[in-house]
Order: structure tokens, then sequence, then C-alpha cells
């Protein structure tokens, strides 16, 4: 979970600024999105019924893309 965190996501898209290298991380930001709205689905203790089908969606959604 911790690899997939807001704090790594975070990084990756301050990364993406031409102050610090514009470097090409979009797809590492989004399959990290996606892989952190998955775990979150499963492992989540304070996420309600609604909240886990909306990230549910995401990840169907992403993975039929």
């Amino acid at each position: 979970m911790r690899r997939s965190g807001k704090l790594v996501i975070g990084v990756l898209e301050l990364l993406q600024h031409p102050d610090h290298g514009a470097n090409q991380t979009q797809g590492t930001v989004a399959v990290y999105r996606m892989i952190s709205k998955y775990l979150l689905i499963f492992f989540s203790r304070k996420l309600t019924l609604v909240e886990r089908v909306k990230n549910a969606g995401y990840v169907c959604q992403f993975l039929r893309l």
C-alpha cells in the first residue's frame, strides 16, 4: 500500500513539472492510482460501500481501457 500511496503519487506528479526535470511519469501515476484504489476496495476499514463501488468502477474502467 505504501508503494502506491498518496506520497509516492505526489512525488511522481512533482517530477512531471519543468522545474524538476519534466520527467514523463503520467503512466506510472495512473497505474499507481489504480493499484491504490484496488487495494482500498479490499483492505480499507474506513470506506463505505458506496466508496468501494466507485473505486471498483474506476479499476474496472481502467483495466478495460
